[in-house]
């Protein structure tokens, strides 16, 4: 995940989640979705926001207060740790980007324009070249 937020990387339980059942109604409001969403999700998330189902842990809940998080390893270490050993193997490595974001089919469509253009012009690499990016 771009930035490495700990509440979106999967850090389930161990961190606060700052989000809140208005929050996802906003969500489901303005993007047209609530006539998608199953009818009990509707009415808990309805439930939520009148107060009357607890909501999750937020960041002054006590059981956050002697919690420690800590990434590993995220976004921008794997893309580093792939492009030393891509040097290491002999190719020319580039890091494009580790934030790169978007709908899948649409940032294939430039790691596709990305390889036409090595293959074809040997840039913006010579060969053999790695070109590495991360994100979400």
């Amino acid at each position: 995940v771009v930035g490495d937020p700990l509440d979106s990387i999967g850090s389930g339980p161990t961190v606060p989640d700052p989000w809140t059942f208005a929050d996802c109604m906003k969500v489901l409001e303005n993007y047209h979705l609530k006539g998608t969403f199953p009818k009990a999700c509707l009415e808990h998330l309805d439930k939520g926001v009148r107060g009357l189902v607890p909501d999750t842990p937020k960041a002054d809940d006590e059981m956050f207060r002697h919690a420690t998080t800590t990434v590993v390893a995220g976004n921008a270490t794997a893309v580093e740790v792939a492009a030393a050993a891509a040097s290491a193997l002999g190719f020319n490595t580039m890091v494009l980007s580790t934030f790169m974001e978007g709908e899948a089919s649409e940032v294939a469509k430039t790691w596709s324009a990305l390889a036409k253009e090595e293959l074809r012009f040997r840039r913006p690499l010579p060969l053999p070249a790695c070109i590495i990016g991360g994100g979400e």
